[in-house]
């Protein structure tokens, strides 16, 4: 079976390679592999309304337009792995969201995740990721210079 060697295989694409170059207040996108995936917000009982994450999609293949795309059904974002594989982090940019996105789940500081979400196989594979899901809890939300950190830690997995 072929192994990525890069996380350019999976959509790491140069659109948001070039949002990375922001100085950013944290180095794991600089230390550490990195993929870019589509979020949905939501909850998957509830055909993706209310809060939570409803969906992660690996992105293979860069969308058209992306840097004007703010779709309220999904959000592109960046996830890498903390240390062993034990933790996952996921980076997310205002110039990515709309503005429901942003006061409906990013605003309070807390992403509220009540049912467990499915972490694709290729972004499990090849970040090492001990765990595949996310699972129910209350993850801060970090802000600087329009970049979203959440942090979900292998306390809630």
């Amino acid at each position: 079976m072929h192994q990525p060697t890069s996380a350019i295989q999976y959509g790491f694409e140069k659109t948001t390679s070039l949002l990375l170059r922001k100085s950013l207040p944290w180095l794991e996108t600089s230390k550490r592999q990195a993929m870019s995936c589509e979020v949905v917000f939501g909850s998957p009982s509830a055909n993706c309304s209310g809060t939570g994450i409803c969906k992660i999609t690996a992105r293979h293949t860069p969308p058209t337009n992306l840097i004007r795309q703010r779709d309220c059904q999904s959000a592109v974002g960046i996830f890498t792995a903390t240390e062993g594989g034990q933790g996952l982090t996921l980076l997310l940019f205002r110039e990515f969201l709309c503005i429901r996105t942003l006061r409906n789940h990013l605003q309070s500081g807390i992403l509220q995740v009540h049912e467990s979400c499915r972490l694709p196989s290729s972004l499990v594979d090849f970040l090492h990721l001990k765990t595949g899901a996310i699972q129910p809890g209350c993850y801060p939300i970090e802000e600087c210079n329009g970049t979203y950190r959440i942090q979900f830690d292998n306390a809630h997995w």
